[in-house]
């Protein structure tokens, strides 16, 4: 059974990867090209005159080169790759998760799916954003090792949210509360969520680039996500309905 659940999630994820990667590749790698672009031409600024215009016509000459083609054609497949194994991976993860978790889950059938897609979307991105906003290449940030930290402990501060809401959600229900009332409670340790951005001392850079990157990446992490959950409902319906088929079968013809 949990082979099953696992296999529904990596056709899923690739599904959704290889929606993911074309996205990378058509949209936000224009974009971080843009802004390594700018960041390399305000560093040139920045330094000597004459040794400017050297750096500037050495670089004219090497982007205008075969490199630069290889290059770009070597940066695309990395991320098509990426982006597709970045899908199997959060569809496996998503397969197994839905397997122990669906019980627990509130809802059922196609909504306890998305509910728990848009937990994981939260856990993965939403809370760790909150500590570790996505900067843009040349935007002055905290050191790798900070941010790995407050990225770390955002998503479990994310993961325990989420299961603390879900908790307390069955509680009241089957406690005999309202439906509304239960879902209010269990805002509560969601919203405890947005104190994350005070944990994490302001960082640079809040332009129109910075803007238009994070709206960017967040576009792709939601369609990602979005995808993956719709591709998973589909097969597990799919499933559910083959192994009700396969179940009545026997009845069927003992009947006869």
């Amino acid at each position: 059974m949990l082979a099953a659940y696992a296999l529904r999630g990596l056709k899923a994820g690739a599904v959704a990867g290889v929606g993911f990667a074309l996205f990378v590749a058509l949209v936000a790698s224009p974009l971080v090209a843009v802004a390594e672009e700018r960041a390399g031409h305000h560093d040139e600024h920045a330094a000597d005159g004459e040794h400017t215009g050297e750096a500037a016509h050495a670089h004219e000459a090497i982007s205008a080169g075969p490199l630069s083609v290889s290059t770009a054609a070597l940066s695309t497949v990395t991320n098509l790759l990426g982006g597709l194994g970045w899908g199997l991976l959060l569809g496996l993860g998503f397969g197994v998760a839905y397997y122990f978790l669906e019980p627990a889950v509130p809802g059922s059938g196609d909504a306890s799916v998305y509910l728990l897609g848009a937990a994981g979307l939260l856990t993965v991105s939403g809370a760790p954003w909150l500590a570790v906003p996505p900067q843009p290449p040349g935007v002055e940030g905290a050191p790798l090792e900070t941010r790995g930290l407050r990225y770390g402990l955002a998503l479990a501060a994310g993961a325990a949210a989420c299961l603390a809401s879900g908790a307390l959600y069955g509680r009241l229900t089957t406690a005999g509360r309202g439906r509304f009332v239960a879902a209010g409670a269990a805002a509560l340790p969601l919203a405890a969520l947005l104190a994350l951005p005070g944990l994490s001392p302001p960082v640079g850079g809040a332009g129109p680039l910075v803007a238009a990157y994070r709206g960017v990446v967040l576009a792709g992490q939601v369609g990602l996500w979005l995808v993956l959950t719709t591709a998973f409902a589909r097969l597990h319906r799919r499933g559910l309905d083959r192994d009700a088929t396969a179940a009545a079968a026997p009845t069927a013809a003992a009947a006869d």
